[in-house]
Order: structure tokens, then sequence, then C-alpha cells
């Protein structure tokens, strides 16, 4: 995706949490498995979520817990092999997991600076090109984007909510089994190893096939495009000043390439 427009929608309910004037409020002693905010899903949005929730001031008093069925992987260290599934954070995405303490872990594994993108069409002489000045003023570092694996977003989230274990609780492993929502009662949350949690806040963030929003009885168009898509790591012929994304429409097709590192494009 480019730019990324996830991670930013994560931002606004952040910045949501920080200026509501609502009150989570719940008999906390009525139960050792309540919380007042349980997100489903540790994925990149789910762990940036909760990352927010743990470092909000707002809710300093208040018991966060995160739920992945998934082991979620932390540290630093990283294969030596580039994953094919990668993500364009814009610098509003950047500005929002520096500001929760997320980004400095991103630099200390690895991303790439894209200072400029290219566009142009197959069938004409068409073509725009976007560099920092005329579209992000404002980015210190002068970059259109950052290109970053989809896994080390997710680690950068999980290794710092690792430093809000006295914010956030973390249960991975372990796969929902259903949610039980009530009008008159806290929401109810049954794990297959038998655990049942009570919370006054759900967020779903379980993906595509959204339990959570099956549960909500939320509906969703869906239909098959009848298309197919080829995701790669290409490793060029030598090293060189990887910065720019191109990107060309074609008659049948779209053709993208994204720098990832010196030798490296995805």
């Amino acid at each position: 995706m480019f730019p990324s427009r996830t991670i930013p929608q994560v931002k606004k309910i952040y910045q949501l949490c920080q200026i509501s004037t609502k009150k989570l409020t719940a008999d906390v002693n009525s139960t050792s498995n309540f919380y007042d905010v349980v997100v489903s899903g540790g994925g990149m949005i789910g762990t940036a979520m909760a990352t927010a929730l743990g470092t909000s001031p707002l809710l300093a008093n208040k018991k966060v817990l995160l739920l992945e069925a998934q082991s979620l992987k932390s540290g630093l260290d990283l294969s030596s092999e580039y994953s094919n599934r990668v993500s364009a954070l814009n610098s509003s995405t950047k500005a929002f997991m520096d500001d929760v303490g997320a980004w400095d872990y991103v630099r200390k594994m690895r991303y790439r600076n894209v200072k400029q993108m290219r566009i142009w069409d197959g069938c004409s002489d068409a073509a725009i090109t976007i560099d920092y000045v005329k579209y992000n003023e404002k980015d210190e570092e002068g970059n259109v984007a950052y290109l970053v694996e989809n896994g080390v977003v997710s680690r950068a989230f999980v290794n710092r909510l690792q430093t809000l274990r006295n914010r956030v609780d973390v249960i991975s492993g372990t796969r929902v089994q259903k949610y039980r929502l009530s009008a008159n009662d806290f929401v109810k949350v049954y794990l297959e190893d038998g655990t049942v949690i009570e919370t006054e806040l759900l967020i779903g963030a379980d993906g595509a096939k959204s339990l959570v929003r099956n549960a909500a009885n939320i509906k969703s168009i869906g239909w098959n495009y009848d298309q197919m898509a080829i995701v790669a790591t290409l490793h060029l012929s030598e090293a060189m000043n990887n910065v720019v994304a191109w990107q060309r429409f074609l008659p049948t097709s779209t053709l993208a390439l994204l720098p990832d590192f010196k030798s490296v494009s995805s």
C-alpha cells in the first residue's frame, strides 16, 4: 500500500481516547479476568492500538489486554531473507510510531527511505514524479514514505509492549472461541483454554474474517475480483542508491517496484 492508510486510523482513535470525556467505569474487583479494554488481534493494527492505549496518560489507571491466537515475535534479530509483505508508511504513521515509542525499534531493525515515486502510463507518455519537497515539506528526513516489512512493524510494537507490562497484558497462543455481547452487561470473551474474560470495551483487530464483527452483527460486503497478484522479493544485480518507488499502469495490470534495501526491491 502506498501510502499506509490503516495505522493513521489507529492514530485517530488514539486521539479520540485522549480527548474523550467518557469515563470507563467498572467494578474491577468483580472478577480477576476483567479488563477495561480488550484488543482482539495481534497483527500490525492490534499491536498498534494496544501500544497507543498503553501509552495514553488518560488511560494510566485502566487495564488493557491484547489477545492474539499466534505467538508474538519480539527482539531485534531478523532473518537475512527479506519478507515480501511490506508496507509503505507515510510521515503521519511514522510520527505516530514515534509518539508511542515504537519507531526506535524499527530504526534498530531495518527499513528503507523512499525519496521519490515515479508513476507512468503504459499506453502513453503521461507520467508523474512525486518527491518530498512537493509531497511533504514537514518530513524531517525528506522522505515520501518509509518501506517497512510488516513483520518489522508488528515486532516493533511488540517490543514496545514489553516495556508496558504494568499497563498492558498480552495473551498469545490461545484462540478466541466466541464473544457474547450484551447491552446490559460486560462483553464476555471465551478462550479455547476455558478462560473467560470480561470487558467494557472490545476492539476488533482480528482480520478480514473478524469474529468480533460477526458477534456485533456488523454487515460487510465483498466479492471476488477474479484477479491475481504476484508479490516477490527481487535481488538486484548490484547495490545502488535504491530510494525510488516505481509504478507503471498497463492495460492488463499494474507493475510496482518498491525499494527495500540497496540491493533488494519488493
